[in-house]
């Protein structure tokens, strides 16, 4: 029996064969039917729709799965990777595949060392390449072989978007022992020597960039209820802000305007700077994570064990439930979900989303 889900592909395949279904008929589709009503419910009945596919393979006799990352996110990343990790940790054997359509290309570089650094194990491999290379690799492949959303995969479209519900899904009856195997956990990580060893820390993540996306930018009040916030409930900890070589820049300038001498910074004009994996080791080896309004370094906590406080707007993720982002979440993982800032237009009232503000 035919699927609804496989006939809508095999309509959009038909439009795609005319210039006129390309170019016109397929986005005004699509974008009506990103219009209609209940889209978290639809986005996680697709994610729950795949999750069921890929259970029955994962409880069959199928050992070879194929996950594909084709975006330039390191959010993106660290949930793409969570599917592998999950599918590595049921005892299958994943191949994870980086699409590179010749954009960013530093990044596919950092992203190879992050996916070598935490995939790993003998049933764990990588490659780099060119949609056209891998188009021609399916035609090779086992037919007993699992390729992760396979009609959006053989179709050239990204399925990164619903990489987060689907981890979702699969975690959500998934023993403790998968679960600790498929999070990310400090060990896999160096422990930065920016902090003394026996110094406790807690890390705060700060995005700033000073051309766009000026909304996930804290400002002077966000930033020092922020820092009352975390002095008050870890008197003993020091206080590491996490950010890119302009953003610690700025933070720094903002905090001697507040007269705060206390924070450590992660990037240093005076000290070699380090790369994206070592801060994520940062914030792992800390004891307890912050966001207000930051970026994608946030998902890694978020996929762990460690403690940590997000209030911040949320992209294609669905909550699990009224309380939870993750299925997989604790008492001391908390996420509060706030309005995108493109749609607020007093900021102040954000303020009381910061417990004691």
């Amino acid at each position: 029996m035919v699927s609804m889900r496989d006939f809508r592909q095999a309509v959009r395949n038909l439009l795609l064969r005319s210039h006129f279904g390309r170019h016109v008929l397929v986005p005004a589709i699509q974008s009506a039917y990103d219009r209609l009503p209940f889209v978290d419910w639809r986005a996680k009945r697709y994610a729950a729709t795949e999750g069921r596919r890929l259970k029955k393979f994962l409880e069959g006799d199928n050992e070879d799965y194929t996950v594909v990352f084709d975006v330039t996110s390191f959010g993106g990343l660290c949930y793409t990777m969570g599917i592998a990790r999950y599918i590595l940790a049921k005892g299958r054997s994943c191949h994870f595949v980086f699409i590179d359509r010749g954009i960013v290309p530093d990044f596919y570089e950092s992203a190879a060392v992050i996916a070598e650094a935490l995939l790993r194990g003998d049933k764990a491999s990588l490659s780099c390449l060119s949609w056209r290379d891998f188009k021609s690799s399916l035609e090779n492949e086992d037919k007993d072989a699992v390729l992760v959303f396979d009609d959006y995969t053989r179709s050239n479209r990204s399925w990164y978007p619903a990489a987060f519900n689907l981890l979702n899904w699969l975690m959500a009856d998934a023993g403790d022992e998968v679960q600790d195997m498929t999070l990310y956990r400090r060990v896999e990580f160096k422990r930065p020597d920016l902090v003394p060893k026996n110094q406790p820390y807690i890390t705060w993540h700060c995005r700033y960039h000073p051309e766009i996306d000026e909304g996930r930018r804290a400002s002077r009040e966000e930033f020092l209820h922020s820092y009352k916030l975390l002095v008050s409930r870890y008197p003993n900890h020091r206080i590491v802000i996490v950010s890119d070589l302009v953003g610690c820049d700025y933070y720094r300038n903002l905090a001697e305007k507040l007269d705060i001498e206390e924070l450590i910074f992660s990037k240093n004009r005076n000290l070699p700077s380090s790369d994206f994996l070592t801060d994520v080791g940062l914030i792992m080896w800390s004891d307890f994570f912050y966001a207000y309004r930051a970026g994608g370094i946030g998902c890694f906590p978020q996929l762990s064990r460690m403690p940590y406080l997000m209030i911040q707007p949320v992209c294609e993720e669905v909550f699990w439930d009224r309380e939870r982002l993750c299925s997989w979440q604790r008492e001391n993982q908390v996420y509060v979900k706030v309005a995108k800032h493109q749609f607020v237009k007093d900021r102040s009232t954000d303020l009381a989303y910061i417990p004691g503000a």
